[in-house]
């Protein structure tokens, strides 16, 4: 029997520390836009971290396909799939949520120029 897919409704928390930054970010770019420099920097190392994570998993690719897996480790590589592409799937959010925080303040920016 094999186990199911993860999905991100097997990580309730995490999905609530996902949502719990997307607040946070909101708040710093409304009431700290001054201190938004600190989201930007959390999306470099969001960044970061997720090419990190792609990078191993593709490691993990090659040299997988150069020999054969016994079901032990074939049930190690399909935990850390999983597990990564969750993770990935996490950071991938953050780095768009202060994106278009970035874009937001830009639009808000030409427009104020423009009513000038």
């Amino acid at each position: 029997m094999s186990k199911p897919t993860l999905t991100i409704s097997h990580f309730p928390q995490w999905k609530r520390q996902g949502e719990l930054i997307k607040q946070a970010n909101r708040k710093c770019f409304e009431q700290f836009p001054d201190d938004f420099h600190h989201k930007k920097q959390m999306k470099k190392e969001s960044q970061m971290l997720a090419e990190g994570l792609i990078q191993g998993r593709e490691l993990l690719l090659e040299l997988i396909n150069s020999q054969e897996l016994n079901p032990a480790q074939q049930a190690k590589n399909n935990a850390f799939k999983r597990s990564s592409k969750f993770l990935i799937g996490l950071l991938m959010g953050v780095i768009a949520d202060v994106e278009a925080l970035e874009l937001e303040r830009m639009e808000a920016e030409k427009l104020a120029e423009v009513t000038q």
